[in-house]
């Protein structure tokens, strides 16, 4: 009993008996005593909060290290679970039924425990549901199927589109299918067409070498096999959607929610016209609205592209990469000259003067390592991105579109270069570009990081020569399980969940975790090259590679 419902009591009974006044003393009592209880934990827990920050202050030492402690456990009491709900969409070619429609033959086909139903358009619909049950009854009933219901949850992916290129037009789209195999199940093939052009001016569509396959599933093969040949899939990238009825972009002539018709040439009330002079209903320019020039189109199309290049495959730093893109955030490439005196400073930081020890004798010998470079691992090595080339002013998009005469012909060169030890003179030229690091001085050699640059060309050798050392290495075990710095399936996340693996149980065991973090200055420049070939004698060919280029 609270004083509110006291108070009221006391002031309705007035005509109460010495009993009843007996006993509301008491439960004034009992209320009061009650009340000092609380006031009495309370004070107690204040105490005892002092106490802990007293033991926090003092546990402090020396030098410097502060005792670390858990927390007590704050339990959450709450009646409330958080479910997750499950979403369906459902799709069709024709027009899906109204709500009464629609309720009624959820009603016959024994569909219950719907949460919600949202209607997108007049062909696609959203359906909520409570339980993974009910919304498993729902995609698996028959009768949706034979109305041509397309359902599929929202947190998965159904199907996967690619590319093949270079197939017989006088191939049906059955015989693709049943003669291609595959590790994952093909859905489907579909001949693409293309724009037909007579004197620059579009007639119409035929068909082209290109078809697209659709995989169950979210993952995207990388090839298929047709007659036991490999053949490469591309990832299909799909048009941008333009209405025949507004030419808006977005959805087509059957979702249009508008029922005006628009000429494309003039943006009038009428189906079309012979008019010579256009007029865009997108951008009121002066061309047709169904120029490939628009900027719309141009966006919906560049932004197409960025999202299908994310896919389960994409590295954590390209992740990150296209996530600052989206950002907004730029990097700065206005970068001013460096004066002589700097420029001579960095690069004495950067080839201090050594005495250089006697030259390593290399006797091993391993045939995987010296064997003949293939074309194979040429493809392997190009990078997909360009970067800024070197002297000779090649880039990777230039060798990467090379016809295949040009990239055997390279393919020679790389193996004479491997087996004689010569070093182009053009790849010895290297240009170093500082550039100022974010948050330093500017006076300081320290805030400059020198970027190098080198021929494309002697990267593409150095990274076939790299990507063999590198699985010569893992087979034999020559690295640290704890190493992860340029390993591939290795990055600092290892490390921050080692770190962090340790702190949980430090705090379980109630433990001290201690931790020492070391940065090595200029540890790259100060690597001894000669020690290091010496480690690294795996194949006497390549060692000596190595030791002349760097004499060099």
């Amino acid at each position: 009993m609270d004083n509110e419902s006291y108070t009221e009591g006391q002031s309705v009974d007035l005509s109460a008996n010495n009993d009843d006044v007996n006993n509301l003393d008491a439960t004034a009592v009992v209320v009061q005593e009650n009340m000092d209880c609380s006031e009495i934990e309370r004070l107690e827990r204040e105490e005892l909060n002092r106490k802990r920050s007293r033991t926090r202050e003092g546990s402090s030492s020396d030098d410097g290290w502060n005792t670390v402690s858990r927390g007590r456990k704050l339990i959450r009491r709450s009646n409330q679970e958080v479910e997750e709900k499950i979403q369906i969409y459902v799709t069709c070619s024709s027009a899906l039924p109204k709500q009464f429609a629609l309720a009624r033959l959820f009603r016959d086909n024994n569909i219950n425990e719907i949460c919600r139903v949202k209607y997108v358009h007049q062909y696609k619909i959203l359906i909520t549901f409570d339980q993974e049950a009910d919304a498993d009854q729902f995609i698996q009933c028959k009768a949706f199927l034979d109305l041509g219901w397309r359902c599929q949850k929202t947190s998965e992916v159904g199907l996967s589109y690619g590319v093949i290129k270079n197939i017989d037009l006088d191939l049906a789209e059955e015989d693709i299918i049943k003669n291609l195999s595959c590790d994952v199940e093909i859905v489907s093939a579909k001949r693409l067409n293309k724009r037909k052009y007579k004197e620059d001016i579009a007639v119409g569509w035929e068909k082209c070498e290109a078809v697209r396959l659709a995989f169950k599933g979210a993952s995207l093969p990388a090839y298929v096999f047709i007659y036991d040949m490999k053949v490469k899939v591309d990832p299909f990238v799909f048009p941008v959607t333009q209405c025949s009825r507004c030419w808006k972009f977005g959805h087509t002539r059957l979702q249009c929610p508008s029922k005006k018709v628009v000429c494309p040439k003039c943006t009038k009330s009428h189906e079309n016209c012979e008019k010579t002079s256009f007029r865009c209903v997108n951008c009121t320019g002066s061309h047709m609205a169904l120029e490939k020039r628009l900027i719309r189109l141009a966006k919906c199309k560049s932004w197409q592209g960025f999202c299908t290049s994310i896919d389960e495959t994409t590295s954590s730093s390209n992740m990150w990469r296209k996530m600052r893109w989206v950002k907004g955030h730029r990097l700065d490439t206005s970068y001013r000259c460096v004066d002589k005196d700097k420029a001579e400073r960095l690069l004495n930081s950067l080839t201090p003067d050594y005495a250089c020890p006697p030259q390593p004798q290399f006797q091993s010998n391993n045939n995987t390592l010296e064997s003949e470079i293939a074309i194979q691992e040429l493809e392997n090595s190009i990078k997909k991105t360009d970067t800024a080339p070197g002297s000779d002013e090649i880039s990777f998009s230039m060798i990467k579109h090379m016809p295949l005469i040009g990239k055997n012909t390279l393919v020679n060169l790389y193996n004479i270069f491997l087996y004689s030890g010569f070093v182009p003179t053009q790849w010895r030229q290297v240009k170093i570009i500082p550039i100022p690091k974010p948050g330093r001085e500017s006076n300081s050699d320290s805030a400059l990081r020198p970027i190098s640059l080198i021929s494309c060309l002697c990267k593409i050798f150095h990274s076939i020569l790299n990507k063999r050392l590198e699985w010569y290495f893992e087979k034999q075990l020559m690295f640290s399980d704890n190493m992860v710095g340029f390993r591939k399936a290795r990055s600092c996340f290892d490390n921050l969940t080692r770190l962090v693996s340790q702190i949980q149980i430090g705090f379980s065991k109630e433990l001290l975790t201690a931790a020492c973090f070391i940065d090595i200055d200029n540890a790259y420049n100060n690597v001894d090259v000669c020690g290091w070939m010496v480690y690294l004698d795996g194949a006497s060919t390549l060692m000596r590679r190595f030791k002349k280029y760097l004499n060099s």
